[in-house]
């Protein structure tokens, strides 16, 4: 039986990070103003600004 190697694994990890940063930064934050939570939808754009940095660490270490 074939084993899954240490980077493709590492590799969908980054893909799912993406993904979900993605999400979480639109869909979290428009649902946040059209819910007319300002304040809460404010907060999630600063964590998601918070995240970017990791962000943009597992984007160059998916295009590797």
């Amino acid at each position: 039986m074939k084993t899954m190697s240490k980077e493709v694994i590492r590799k969908l990890y980054c893909f799912v990070c993406v993904c979900l940063y993605a999400l979480a930064a639109i869909g979290g934050v428009a649902y946040l103003f059209y819910d007319m939570h300002g304040i809460f939808a404010i907060a999630a754009i600063a964590t998601t600004a918070m995240a970017t940095p990791y962000l943009i660490d597992r984007i160059k270490e998916l295009m590797r």
